[in-house]
């Protein structure tokens, strides 16, 4: 039992050297993991030992926020909540620190903790346990092995440095999706025998917000669904007109953006569910900012604005300048150009043209795909100074793990087409206001899963068929 002796000794080493008897102790803590089993079960086998020996109450400590915790004796004045980067161990991890005894990881590595990753590159220098910043080895000790030997070890130093580099940039994206508005949704509505596998779809939310509500409290200018075939990565975008008369799923028929304002991304989810027949679980929500913050980090987008919408879009740009501090250069003719970022939040903004509300949000669409072509053709630095600027103006459901995914797969993903819906349509001053009534509902929402997924012989469910019933008997209009 060499290793239980040299753990006394060392105790008793310790003890003697500051003076502290056992009548000073009032606990005993002792690590009960993560850790290696041997070393776990020496150092709590020999604290169970001294607490009984010398009845001292006995306490477990988890290894990882022990490393944490320790920061609070060096920094007094430290408290939670607060981001620690813990560096030791099995892993490295990015974790969130949310109370005193209460944390979750946010990131971690699969494999090596930088400190171990210093040893191994130490080892293939040649050099002394363990590696790290001067002090740490022993400069002298002597280099083995010949030139074919240290050209080796040259390129797995290499290799070893652009990895520790990725996985610094991956800690840097991690620490910076952290600052994101996370909202989980609790629960959610989809109708009976819905769900289309090899699919993923994502609801977008655009929020006309003044005070910063990214959650509720006011309406959703812009409403989406973005569909992704997960097999070939094609993408395509249905704008949901935001006047769109439909069942709020709270006993209401009204306008779809209203449900925004009173219930959030959750109810905006479960009114798109429940009224098209989809399986949406995840969201993405932005204000006025992200849009104008992610043109201007692009250096621009090339828009085709005409005569018409130029007149409009200096109209706008007063508001949104006002709105969101932005200053603003006016565009000064028609045609093909580059805009800023406040331009094209502006140019989103139209809706007094021909084609009113419907040209808008396909205005919407072509912005966005602008977007997204232009974030396609950025590096992963430029990357993570988009995603660094506009983290403090999304709100979303998606993890970590899946922004992530997402980003890092950006480059198989392509927006093929894009549409609004309803797809037959008809104007309408009914009791809920200035309202966009569809023409059917069920047979619009056949037509929906038709461009969405191909499927030719898509029936509605009872569900989508009982609305468009109601819609029909409330405005006359089938």
């Amino acid at each position: 039992m060499p290793n239980f002796a040299k753990g006394t000794l060392a105790i008793a080493e310790a003890m003697a050297e500051s003076g502290v008897t056992w009548d000073d102790i009032d606990l005993i803590g002792v690590t009960k993991g993560p850790g290696l089993v041997g070393a776990l079960v020496i150092g709590v086998a020999t604290a169970k030992a001294m607490a009984f020996a010398h009845d001292i109450p006995l306490v477990g400590v988890h290894h990882i926020l022990g490393h944490i915790s320790a920061n609070y004796i060096e920094y007094p004045a430290l408290e939670p909540p607060l981001m620690a980067l813990v560096t030791s161990g099995g892993h490295t991890n990015i974790i969130e620190v949310e109370d005193y005894n209460r944390c979750r990881v946010l990131g971690a590595t699969r494999d090596d903790a930088v400190g171990e990753a210093y040893d191994k590159v130490a080892r293939v220098l040649g050099l002394g346990y363990p590696g790290g910043p001067k002090g740490y080895y022993d400069p002298q000790q002597p280099k083995r092995g010949g030139k074919k030997k240290k050209k080796r070890r040259k390129t797995i130093f290499i290799i070893e440095i652009i990895v520790l580099i990725v996985f610094a940039l991956g800690l840097v994206a991690v620490a910076q999706l952290g600052r994101i508005d996370r909202v989980k949704l609790k629960d959610i509505m989809v109708n009976s025998g819905i769900g289309k596998t090899g699919y993923r779809n994502i609801a977008l939310f655009g929020v006309d917000s003044r005070e910063g509500e990214l959650e509720s409290g006011t309406n959703s200018d812009t409403i989406m669904v973005a569909s992704i075939n997960e097999k070939t990565g094609d993408i395509k975008l249905v704008s949901v007109y935001r006047d769109t008369y439909l069942d709020n799923t709270n006993g209401e028929y009204r306008k779809a953006t209203e449900c925004f304002s009173g219930g959030g991304a959750e109810r905006s989810v479960n009114m798109l569910n429940k009224n098209l027949d989809l399986d949406i679980t995840d969201f993405v929500t932005v204000d006025f900012n992200a849009i104008i913050e992610a043109v201007d980090l692009l250096g621009g987008i090339e828009l085709d604005i005409t005569e018409e919408e130029r007149g409009y879009l200096n109209g706008y740009l007063v508001e949104t300048s006002q709105v969101t501090g932005v200053p603003y250069t006016t565009v000064d003719y028609a045609g093909t150009q580059t805009v800023s970022g406040i331009q094209a939040m502006a140019y989103c903004r139209i809706r007094y043209t021909e084609g009113w509300d419907y040209k808008r949000t396909e205005r919407q669409r072509i912005v966005l795909s602008k977007i997204f072509e232009g974030a396609k053709s950025q590096g992963v630095t430029s990357l993570l100074a988009m995603v660094n600027t506009m983290m403090d103006y999304i709100s979303t459901s998606l993890s970590n793990t899946e922004l992530i995914a997402l980003a890092t797969g950006i480059a198989k993903y392509n927006i093929v087409d894009t549409t609004g819906f309803p797809f037959e349509k008809a104007a309408a001053n009914i009791a809920a206001g200035d309202c966009v009534v569809p023409v059917n509902l069920a047979a619009n929402v056949t037509e929906l899963h038709q461009y969405l997924f191909g499927d030719e012989s898509y029936t509605p469910s009872q569900t989508v068929q009982e609305i468009s019933n109601k819609i029909i008997s409330d405005t006359g209009i089938q």
